[in-house]
């Protein structure tokens, strides 16, 4: 799909989101190199609770949604 893209005229792709597939990192830093790769935060926060004893899950979905204000554009990565 990536070599398609750039087949097709993309040249630069400034940021990739995504639920964090094995090799996609290299994939990505081949064809489109200086490239970010972020972890889609829905997906993170998924695999982070499936860790987490069932009776913590509520008490650690309350601290993740405190990390991860994503709607909140004036919290900081300092803040989190």
């Amino acid at each position: 799909m990536l070599n398609d893209l750039y087949e097709r005229g993309v040249s630069k792709i400034g940021l990739i989101c995504a639920d964090g597939l094995k090799g996609l990192d290299d994939v990505v830093s081949e064809v489109f190199p200086g490239t970010s790769l972020q972890r889609c935060t829905t997906h993170l926060k998924r695999n982070i609770l499936s860790d987490v004893r069932n009776g913590d899950k509520g008490d650690v979905a309350d601290d993740l949604r405190q990390v991860f204000r994503t709607g909140d554009r004036n919290y900081t990565v300092e803040q989190a």
